[in-house]
């Protein structure tokens, strides 16, 4: 009986560590930067980009903006929105991709990321947070916007574009997934944490918490890509150890106007410095040229 008590006790313990780390995960802010010789923001890079920080609030929260101009003036206006661990930081190793074509570039820190106060819902609330910000730059600036996003972000790109009632021009989504489990479980099983017994029941209640469903039936990125009105492209690796790639060609699928471009040099994390940046470079290229009008720099 006592070991059996004892069990349960160890088992209780994982469950409400796995549902802590997952809805904390470590963070990346200005000192970690600085601390692995990295640039801290868009004007420390080997190339500066001159920006503006301001920051909006949603949900009572205040979450910090980067706000950069692009190179050419009718362009596009882009909304990064990092991925899980990652913050603004992360926005900086894509900048050359957009710089070219876009006539303003923002980058946020989500809840519970890099800046920004609050814990991370996995992308169960994230959208609404995306979604303020879509309205904010609307009133600001009557640029088409267009939403990229990775990983985590990719779907919350993706649902805020299927919500919103501010017209989108386009979505790249850079490594996304169908359902929250599948990146759970990759992060876990390559920290050599345990997740057999302990996964499915912290996600069960953080889906309670936060859509009141255990099954997360909301979250769906596959169901949210086919109300997608505007245009998708999905950039996603062969070789992606945490988000398979049979995710992200399902999501693109299911989107009617839609591109992949699948990868074969990179991993999750490292696209941007592996030699699939070229390939995703022209991609992101040639799909914004469908919306910058490539004589106006």
């Amino acid at each position: 009986m006592v070991y059996a008590i004892g069990l349960g006790l160890f088992w209780a313990f994982l469950v409400g560590y796995t549902m802590y780390a997952l809805t904390h995960p470590p963070r990346k802010t200005f000192a970690w930067a600085i601390s692995r010789n990295k640039p801290s923001d868009p004007s420390q890079r080997s190339e500066p980009v001159a920006f503006e920080q301001w920051s909006f609030t949603s949900r009572g929260l205040s979450f910090p903006v980067w706000d950069m101009p692009g190179q050419t003036r009718s362009g596009p206006i882009v909304i990064f929105t990092t991925g899980w661990s990652d913050s603004r930081l992360g926005a900086l190793d894509r900048l050359d991709a957009f710089l070219p074509w876009a006539s303003r570039i923002i980058a946020w820190d989500m809840p519970g990321h890099g800046d920004s106060p609050g814990i991370c819902t996995l992308g169960a609330k994230e959208a609404n947070d995306l979604l303020r910000l879509i309205q904010i730059i609307s009133e600001q600036d009557d640029s088409p916007i267009v939403l990229y996003g990775w990983s985590l972000g990719a779907g919350v790109s993706i649902e805020a574009a299927a919500r919103t009632d501010v017209p989108i021009a386009a979505v790249i989504g850079e490594a996304p997934y169908q359902w929250p489990w599948t990146p759970a479980r990759s992060v876990l099983r390559l920290r050599n944490l345990p997740w057999r017994s302990n996964l499915r029941p912290a996600l069960a209640l953080l889906g309670l918490a936060f859509l009141g469903d255990p099954f997360w039936k909301r979250f769906d990125r596959v169901a949210l890509a086919a109300r997608l009105t505007c245009p998708l492209l999905i950039l996603h690796s062969e070789h992606d150890e945490i988000c398979p790639v049979n995710d992200g060609r399902a999501i693109a699928a299911n989107a009617s106007a839609h591109l992949f471009v699948e990868l074969h040099a990179c991993t999750h994390n490292d696209l941007w410095s592996s030699p699939d940046r070229e390939t995703a470079n022209e991609a992101v290229a040639a799909f914004l040229q469908d919306i910058t009008p490539c004589s106006d720099t």
